[in-house]
């Protein structure tokens, strides 16, 4: 038995509405979403085509569902026919290849919990993902508390999932799903990146390469903190460069190999130039007003002007260090674009990344055979 105390919970008891409908309506901001059920409407409805916009709009979403009317042994042909019928009916329904490959799908033929969660909201009650569940009487809570979100994420989904069926025969397949969302992550992480970059820097590039997604503490004028975050890229980009490596440690085809070593090239080149011209940027943002002025003064100084002149003089040695950081800044306009650009080549290969990926997953198609166990030995062959 799993236990949490929650802090932040709301008691929901519904009939003629979803309980889990706030929820729902924040699925177009999630970052993943999860659902435990056991069991789905029996036609495509709404709430499925929901998963499937999140999918489209790169949200990543995890099922694990039951099949009613799976049974571990059949007496008639009769029920074992109508049991194949359900369970084509949930494979063909939950088959991730329909979900843009973000849909990770499990089966759990003792699940019996409720769940439905994003990364930011959870509804853990009595109702399935279901449309007939807005028909019944159903209760449950709803919890924004992050301490609980973690909970059910680190420790009780996983526990779910460890005695669940994955929807592919092929284990490595389950593994590159689990990339591309690993890849999503990154992507979603450097865009913002770029964002920040090219905001900060427009007034020396001219050019804008937003992406249409920030950080939440830059949506300011906060320049400063914009700089801080450049001169972080590199070691940024040298975390996630050794987190990939750490992804596809799969043993696969000549082919998933020659992959491998492609984008391994790629990130390596692209890393080699955003850490050189990186370096180059960290010595130039460091420039210190104060420290300039003073060295300058320390270099011209004249008993005379100290004498009489010695605030006139100040005053200009700081105007002109000030007009000195503004002029090496705009000195790297070409050393900048080169960055943002090498950022740009980085979400490319990323993108290429992504599309290989799936399509290894599409070329190993093989439904994992123990899900369907009316199957004889020899259709499962």
């Amino acid at each position: 038995m799993i236990n949490y105390k929650i802090k932040d919970a709301e008691f929901i008891f519904s009939k003629g509405r979803l309980g889990f409908q706030t929820v729902i309506e924040s699925f177009e901001n999630a970052k993943y979403i999860n659902v435990v059920t056991y069991s789905l409407s029996a036609r495509e409805d709404f709430l499925i085509e929901l998963l499937h916009k999140a999918t489209i709009d790169g949200i990543p979403v995890k099922i694990i569902t039951n099949i009613p009317g799976r049974f571990n042994e059949y007496f008639s042909e009769r029920n074992k026919e109508k049991s194949k019928k359900n369970i084509n009916a949930y494979l063909d329904k939950l088959n991730p290849n329909k979900f843009h490959q973000l849909l990770s799908t499990w089966f759990n033929f003792s699940n019996h919990s409720k769940i439905v969660m994003t990364d930011q909201i959870a509804y853990v009650g009595s109702a399935n993902y279901s449309n007939l569940s807005g028909e019944n009487y159903e209760s449950g809570i709803i919890s924004r508390d992050n301490g609980f979100i973690n909970h059910l994420v680190r420790e009780v989904i996983p526990e779910i999932e460890s005695t669940s069926l994955n929807y592919f025969y092929s284990k490595q397949n389950e593994i590159l799903l689990d990339c591309i969302i690993d890849l999503l992550s990154i992507e979603d992480y450097i865009q913002r990146v770029l964002t920040d970059l090219s905001k900060t820097s427009y007034y020396v590039t001219g050019k804008n390469y937003e992406t249409g997604k920030e950080f939440n503490d830059c949506k300011g004028s906060d320049y400063d903190l914009r700089w801080n975050r450049l001169s972080s890229v590199a070691g940024v980009l040298d975390f996630f460069k050794d987190h990939m490596d750490s992804c596809y440690l799969i043993d696969g085809s000549e082919e998933m190999e020659k992959f491998k070593r492609e984008y391994k090239l790629r990130v390596i080149n692209i890393q080699r130039k955003v850490n050189n011209i990186c370096l180059k940027l960290r010595e130039t943002l460091s420039f210190n007003e104060t420290e300039f002025a003073m060295e300058m003064f320390e270099r011209n100084r004249v008993e005379s002007q100290i004498e009489d002149r010695t605030s006139e003089y100040i005053s200009f040695l700081q105007d002109l260090s000030y007009e000195e950081k503004i002029l090496s800044k705009y000195d790297l306009k070409k050393d900048l674009i080169f960055l943002l650009d090498s950022i740009v080549e980085y979400l490319d290969a990323i993108c290429w990344a992504k599309k290989r990926i799936k399509n290894f997953i599409e070329s190993d198609n093989r439904t994992n055979t123990e899900i369907d166990n009316t199957l004889t030995s020899e259709n499962k062959c």
